[in-house]
Order: structure tokens, then C-alpha cells, then sequence
């Protein structure tokens, strides 16, 4: 009788890891293919994750290389963040802005806050920084647009922007699941990386679509 149930349970057990493995390489030939299609969309390379790794895509845009990947994250309910790196020409400047539901990790030595002066935006986004004329600029009115909008996509997710050593982060707490969602965060992220140039150089500001053809 012991041996019996012995085996009734290593049967179960077994079927159980086999179920759990299944549905984990579904959902990662899935996310693969999401991001072979990004490749396709954006004339890049997609590096496939596989059953235990996660993928990515690296496409040119003008002069730049650009850099979507997804990672794991313990942020409140959330356990992705899909991310989209730009090279950024003025490493020595420093901002981190996230949309005020995100719970923000707790750092030893924090940047200074800059409020922009603008109500509903500082209501909505915590904005810190090393330079405060200098993040004045970068978020002007039209990158605080596209800012704006990344938040609503994915039912609003939690956002986050980075410029440090570099590279410039545009961060969506979600894990993408539909082609068109995915399309449109990296299309926005591409968008605001065009007007924060431009606005650098020539205070040039655009609101509406099309950065991206």
C-alpha cells in the first residue's frame, strides 16, 4: 500500500512539472514571437530567450542604436518592466523621473526633486535630477507630452524615464502581450527620444504623431 501511494504521488508530481513546463515554454515562444515581430516592424535583430532566458531587439534609428528588452522586477504588483535604451550624448546629466503610483526603491543618496512649475504634471510625476536648468530643458512641453502618453498606454502602468552614464531609459511597468501595445510604447519611447534632441538644440516642440514611419 505505501509503495502504492509512493508511485500515485511521483505520477502526480511528474504530471504536475509537466503541465507547469508546457505552459512556461508557451508563454516564452509567445513573448519571442512578440519580439521577433518588433525586430521585423523596426528592421532589427532579435535575440530569442528561450524557456529560461528573456529576449531582446536592437535596431538602428538614425545614428543611434536602440536597445528593447524586458526584465523581472519585485515593484508593488508588478513583475515586469519592458525597457527601451537610447545612447544619450550628454553623459555628465543626471534625471530620474517616475509616475507617482509607482513605488520608488529606497536610495541612500537621492537627486535633488525639480518641480517644472507645471501643476497637473508635477502632480502626476516626481522629477529629480543633478542640474536643474538643464532637466527644465530636457522635459519640455512636448517631451512632458510623450511622457504623458507612455503613462496611459497599458491601462497606465507605472512609468519611469532615466538619463544617467549615457543612455536614456524609458521604462513601462507591464509585460506586453499584444503586438499593437508593444508597437505603439516603443514608436512613443522613439518619439520622445526625437523631440528631447531636438528641443536640445533648436527648442523645436511637436505634439502630435508621425516621428516614426
Amino acid at each position: 500500500m505505501e509503495c502504492f501511494l509512493t508511485f500515485a504521488v511521483m505520477v502526480i508530481v511528474i504530471l504536475l512539472l509537466v503541465v507547469l513546463s508546457s505552459r512556461r515554454r508557451g508563454i516564452a515562444s509567445q513573448r519571442d514571437t512578440l519580439f521577433e515581430q518588433i525586430a521585423q516592424r523596426f528592421h532589427g535583430v532579435c535575440r530569442r530567450g528561450g524557456w529560461l532566458g528573456l529576449p531582446s531587439v536592437r535596431f538602428r534609428y538614425g545614428p543611434t542604436m536602440v536597445l528593447l528588452e524586458i526584465d523581472t522586477v519585485r515593484r508593488g504588483d508588478r513583475r515586469c518592466v519592458t525597457q527601451v535604451h537610447f545612447r544619450w550624448p550628454r553623459s555628465w546629466l543626471r534625471l530620474e523621473l517616475t509616475s507617482a503610483d509607482q513605488t520608488s526603491p529606497a536610495d541612500e543618496d537621492p537627486l535633488p526633486l525639480v518641480p517644472l512649475g507645471v501643476r497637473d504634471f508635477d502632480r502626476q510625476f516626481e522629477v529629480r535630477g543633478n542640474d536643474v536648468e538643464a532637466v527644465r530643458k530636457f522635459l519640455s512641453a512636448g517631451v512632458q507630452w510623450h511622457v504623458e502618453r507612455l503613462w496611459r498606454q497599458a491601462d497606465k502602468a507605472p512609468v519611469s524615464l532615466s538619463l544617467a552614464l549615457g543612455f536614456l531609459s524609458v521604462l513601462k511597468y507591464e509585460r506586453f502581450r499584444c503586438f499593437q501595445d508593444l508597437e505603439d510604447f516603443v514608436r512613443t519611447a522613439v518619439e520622445l527620444f526625437d523631440q528631447a534632441q531636438l528641443t536640445q538644440s533648436e527648442v523645436i516642440e511637436f505634439v502630435d504623431e508621425g516621428a516614426v514611419q
